[in-house]
């Protein structure tokens, strides 16, 4: 688990990573933690279905817009 939490510290765009590091924190009933990093693989692969279905089935609120912020939407790149 510590060799987990070093990797994700030390490779903080890989989402695989975090996904797997969540996944680990919510089997042993650290919800806060696995809803942190199941957000930041959401944030970093703002399509994964799955990541948006577990932040959403842990109590997130934000799986919506943690896809939006990291990925705007069409109207904000014209703007640009």
């Amino acid at each position: 688990m510590r060799a987990l939490e070093k990797y994700v510290r030390e490779h903080p765009n890989a989402p695989d990573a975090c996904f797997l590091l969540a996944h680990q924190y919510e089997m042993l009933g650290h919800t806060k933690n696995a809803l942190q990093q199941y957000e930041a693989a959401l944030k970093l692969v703002p399509a994964d279905k799955l990541a948006e279905k577990l932040v959403m089935d842990l109590g997130g609120k934000a799986a919506v817009s943690v896809a939006k912020i990291a990925a705007p939407s069409a109207d904000a790149t014209k703007a640009r």
